[in-house]
């Protein structure tokens, strides 16, 4: 994932997968132990699927913001 908009578009998937394993969890929990453990994986695939691409974002914004110190440095020069 290199864009931003493909970042975002993961982070939302992730939500949603969270989601998803969150009300499978309210749902259907506590009818069997396999369905408690699939909606808990689920739910853990979705959380890590959008914690990696929040991560991802943010990071990039620090290094927008280091890229952007450099260019200013380099036009500051220049006077």
């Amino acid at each position: 994932m290199s864009k931003p908009t493909q970042r975002w578009q993961g982070f939302l998937l992730g939500l949603a997968v969270f989601a998803l394993g969150a009300a499978l969890l309210l749902i259907l929990g506590d009818r069997s132990r396999g369905w408690y453990w699939l909606s808990l994986a689920v739910l853990f695939g979705g959380f890590a699927i959008a914690m990696r691409c929040y991560i991802s974002l943010f990071l990039s914004r620090f290094d927008f913001l280091r890229h952007a110190k450099k260019i200013s440095r380099r036009y500051d020069s220049d006077e």
